[in-house]
Order: C-alpha cells, then sequence, then structure tokens
C-alpha cells in the first residue's frame, strides 16, 4: 500500500506570508505616496519659478524701453513709454496667491486681459507672495518679488534718449 504525503502549507504559513505581504505592500504604498507628494511640490515650485521668471524678463524689458516712472509703490509700478503709452503693474490677492497683472495704456485706453494673470505668486504653504517695486532714484527701478520662500530681485534702468 502507498503511502500519501500532504505537500501543502500548514496555516501558520500562509498567516506568515500573507502579514509578509501586507506589511511590504504597505510599505510600497507609503513610499508611493511620498513620492507623489514630492513630485507635486516639486512641480509647483517650478511653476512659482517660471513665472516669476517670465515676469522678470518682461519686467526687464519695458524698463529698458520706457522713459520715466510714473508711479512705483508697494504693489504697483507705472512706467511712461517715449511715444507717450504707459506700461502698468499691479498685483491683487487673489484665491491661491498674489496675481500680478500687466496693463497698456495705448492711445488714451488702458488694455488688460483681466481673465490671465501675468504671474501668481505664493510661498507653498498656503500664503501669498508678495512683489514690492520702488524706484531707485530717477532712472532705475527695482522690484523684489517673493515666491515659495524665495526672492527674486528684478534690477533695472530706464531707457535713455542718446
Amino acid at each position: 500500500m502507498r503511502v500519501r504525503q500532504n505537500s501543502g502549507f500548514s496555516l501558520v504559513e500562509v498567516l506568515i506570508a500573507i502579514s509578509l505581504t501586507g506589511i511590504v505592500g504597505a510599505a510600497v504604498f507609503f513610499l508611493l505616496d511620498v513620492g507623489l507628494k514630492a513630485h507635486d511640490s516639486a512641480r509647483e515650485l517650478s511653476m512659482d519659478v517660471v513665472g516669476a521668471s517670465e515676469t522678470a524678463t518682461r519686467l526687464r524689458a519695458d524698463l529698458a524701453r520706457s522713459s520715466s516712472v510714473a508711479y512705483a509703490g508697494p504693489d504697483s509700478l507705472e512706467l511712461a513709454l517715449p511715444n507717450g503709452d504707459a506700461v502698468a503693474y499691479a498685483s491683487r490677492l487673489g484665491s491661491v496667491g498674489v496675481e500680478l497683472y500687466r496693463s497698456i495704456r495705448s492711445g488714451g485706453q488702458w488694455k488688460e486681459n483681466p481673465m490671465r494673470p501675468l504671474a501668481l505668486l505664493s510661498d507653498g504653504h498656503g500664503e501669498s507672495g508678495r512683489i514690492d517695486f520702488e524706484a531707485v532714484g530717477s532712472q532705475r527701478v527695482r522690484a523684489r518679488i517673493w515666491t515659495n520662500g524665495r526672492p527674486f530681485v528684478v534690477e533695472g534702468s530706464l531707457w535713455r534718449t542718446p
């Protein structure tokens, strides 16, 4: 007569395997969650930096072609252009941060696209970023832009007639 041997797993072995699978699965889930949060944070930071960088580039170009500073205040700036037009920057508090707008006065009328701000400044922690404009003498303007806890300083000279 042949003796038959059981070749299956015992209940203890199955429970240990299930427990180890649960622990490994929880660790993988935790690491995936941390990685996704880090990715979102880095993407948000890079978008804020890109917005501040684009603002700095646009502001430098406007400063280079302007002839005088009509007004420079804590949250707004108006530059007069040699042809009589003007460029203005103004910030206002939006739902998720400070929105920076750029307007152009051409032919006596202001033209603005209020649907899309030039930049959205935030600190990434639920608080708004900010921007301050300052006239440095009669021929220079300094803008301090804070976004995601990082300051950007843009300084430029006005256009001068050769």
